[in-house]
Order: structure tokens, then sequence, then C-alpha cells
């Protein structure tokens, strides 16, 4: 099952809300890393591109882009797209698990330095 499916799945959302979820978190994921770590990111996650185009980002809040690898602007954001806290939460679990099995426990740990939330 791929990672849309699954976040789908467990938050009983549509596919849709479920992508942007996802763009919002690796949107952040990715702001939190190098670029080369966060490659391997991607190695591990082929769509990831795609996810982080359609990511929720009108936020309505100047330079939100700039602080949303910072776990209350990425809360917020997912808030403001329609996610509930609980959602929000487990979408955290998810990706920090699925992250951390596909791409590795060190770059997890690296991830968890700037988006403690991410962590299983």
């Amino acid at each position: 099952m791929d990672l849309v499916q699954r976040v789908a799945d467990e938050l009983d959302v549509d596919e849709g809300k479920a992508a942007d979820g996802l763009g919002a978190v690796f949107l952040a994921i990715r702001m939190a890393l190098d670029a080369r770590t966060f490659g391997l990111v991607a190695d591990a996650f082929p769509d990831v591109g795609e996810w982080m185009v359609g990511a929720p980002l009108s936020a309505h809040w100047t330079g939100e882009i700039l602080t949303i690898a910072k776990p209350k602007a990425l809360r917020r954001l997912l808030l403001h797209a329609g996610f509930t806290d609980e959602e929000v939460e487990r979408l955290y679990r998810i990706v920090g698990c699925a992250v951390r099995d596909a791409a590795g426990a060190e770059i997890h740990d690296k991830i968890l330095e700037t988006l403690p939330t991410l962590a299983c």
C-alpha cells in the first residue's frame, strides 16, 4: 500500500486530502534537512515532489513558508487545511514511522531534531 492510501485509510479522509497533508509534512521535512539528506528521503518516496507541489500553503500568514519546519507552524497549516488535531497527530506518527522504515533511523533522528512531533 502506498503512503497516500495508508494515510487516507488510517485518517478516513480522501486521497486528495491525504496527499495534501503529506505534502505539507514533507515540505517541512525538506526545510529541516540539508539537500543531500532530503535527497535520501525523496529516493525512498518517489512521489514526494508531487505531494509537496500540492501542499496547502495558503494559510494567509506572511512568511509562513519560512517557518513551516517548526512544529507549531506545521500544525497551524494542517489545521487551516481542514485536518483535526487528532488527524494531525496521527499523520505525524504515520509519516515519522514511514520515514524511519524507508529512509532509516539516522535520517529519522535528524528530522526529529527540528520536528520532534514526527516521532513514532
